[in-house]
Parts: C-alpha cells; structure tokens; sequence
C-alpha cells in the first residue's frame, strides 16, 4: 500500500509538494484528485491538517467560473445543515448518493461507448467485389 503523498503549506500559502521535491499550484492539487492520488495537504509549522481547506478553496474557485455546480439555494442549504443535529446523517447520505450517482454514470458511459462502437462498426463502408 502507497503512503499518502503530503503537501505542506507554508505561511506565505505556497504548496510544496514532497515527493516531487517542488512547489506546486491548486491546479496541481486539483489534478492529484482527478488522479485518484491519496494525499493530505499539513501546515509546514504546525503539522495541522489542511486537506479539507485545501478542497475547499478548489471548490470555491470552480464555483466562480460560468458553469457553478451549486446553486445559491443548494449552498445555502448546505450551511444550514451546520445546524443540524443529523450533521452526520447528512455526510453519510452524500456519500452514498455520489458513491451511487458515479456508479450510474460510468455504467452510462460503459454504454454510450459501446453503443458509439457499434454505430462505428454499421456505417463502415466494406469493399466491393468486383
């Protein structure tokens, strides 16, 4: 098993990556989850955890952009759950409904892609005999 890659944050909030020996960007970061590469961002002082906050920030700025995945009423929603005492409830029923809607989507795509192989296959123009 592969030990998680860490990424230490400095008090100027550079990144800097310790298996590559460099500094990095959140697009770096952002990559490294699109990877499916297990890391965890620490404070190069004091050793805190700053993975989530990490996220977040991609998050944050993916959410300026002209296509936002939350709306105004969702994040809203969201910070009210803060409040809730089934917190945890909450954070289980997310995970299950993105474990869920990632299996349906790539059993979707499985598909499409078989269904585009075919359709390949029945307009490739055979030879005539002559």
């Amino acid at each position: 098993m592969t030990e998680k890659r860490i990424i230490k944050k400095y008090a100027n909030r550079r990144l800097y990556d310790t298996e590559i020996g460099r500094y990095i960007t959140l697009d770096d970061v952002k990559e490294l989850v699109f990877n499916h590469i297990d890391f965890q961002v620490i404070d190069a002082k004091t050793k805190k955890d700053l993975t989530q906050t990490t996220l977040l920030q991609i998050i944050a700025e993916q959410e300026t952009s002209d296509s936002p995945l939350f709306s105004n009423d969702v994040l809203k929603d969201f910070i009210c759950f803060y409040q809730e005492k089934s917190q945890n409830a909450f954070n289980e029923y997310m995970e299950h409904a993105m474990d869920v809607y990632m299996t349906q989507r790539d059993f979707f795509k499985t598909q499409w892609d078989a269904y585009q192989k075919l359709l390949s296959k029945a307009f490739v123009k055979k030879p005539h005999d002559d």
